[in-house]
């Protein structure tokens, strides 16, 4: 906690947060529910990848409300108005050496229920800071800031198109590895994904995912078996473009095995 009351003190910092990490409980018992363990994953995943990367940017897209220290005089006439307007250095920052722990939700409705209260805010928050990125150059950034900045508005504006779009992306291969029947497989794969995007879509229009737990549970049962499906098909195209290199990679010696990739024809 000094770390981040420290951090919150900088003049040049707006805010900071800590790193939230999941209550595994007594020798990590609670990984043997799934939901636990891929939120556990997740939870990693975005300390290391987007809160620590972001941070280098010079801000935090979001920071997470338990575990947060403000500087008052950044947010003082507002916290939108205070982050554009750029005073000093008004960023965020992340500190990876502050942790605490949540109670993660441990079943299906909990966690629907969290995530549409998570995905509103989040979607439109991204949005509107797209939309509004020429604020960045009114302010008084330095201007190697600015281009970072700019840099990073661009590489969300992307992904949030990705994301928006991806479920319409599908592509078609040659390769067949299930001897024959790869066809009908993905043609069936294909409709299932549609029919539960579909099924989920209506479910969403309640206001009590208590009422269509079972309907829930299933749909991710599908999802995960989708997920194998996919990735049983990654390591097939895996080791058949390592099988047809050229020279041949021979994997009963390890010490070669780095100087062959480097001058290994896939």
């Amino acid at each position: 906690m000094d770390r981040k009351y420290s951090k919150s003190c900088d003049p040049h910092v707006g805010g900071t947060c800590g790193e939230i990490k999941v209550d595994l409980g007594h020798k990590c018992r609670n990984l043997l529910n799934p939901l636990i363990a891929s939120q556990n994953f997740e939870y990693k995943m975005s300390n290391i990848l987007d809160k620590l990367s972001e941070s280098v940017f010079g801000y935090i897209s979001v920071l997470p409300g338990a575990f947060s220290a403000y500087r008052y005089k950044a947010i003082i006439n507002g916290p939108l108005e205070s982050y554009f307007k750029g005073e000093t250095m008004h960023g965020s920052d992340a500190t990876k050496t502050t942790k605490a722990k949540t109670d993660v939700p441990d079943n299906v409705p909990e966690f629907i229920f969290q995530r549409r209260c998570w995905l509103n805010g989040s979607f439109f928050t991204a949005f509107y800071s797209i939309f509004k990125f020429t604020h960045i150059w009114r302010s008084e950034q330095p201007f190697f800031r600015k281009i970072l900045l700019q840099i990073q508005f661009v590489y969300n504006g992307i992904q949030l198109i990705f994301n928006w779009f991806s479920l319409s992306t599908t592509s078609n291969s040659e390769i067949d590895p299930f001897k024959g029947h790869g066809d009908n497989l993905f043609d069936a794969a294909q409709s299932l994904y549609l029919i539960i995007i579909v099924i989920i879509f209506i479910c969403s229009m309640s206001n009590h995912p208590q009422g269509t737990k079972l309907i829930y549970t299933l749909c991710i049962v599908l999802f995960a078996i989708i997920m194998a499906f996919m990735l049983y098909c990654l390591i097939y195209i895996m080791y058949l473009t390592v099988s047809k290199a050229v020279p041949p990679i021979d994997f009963k010696n390890p010490s070669n095995i780095q100087e062959t990739l480097r001058n290994t024809a896939f």
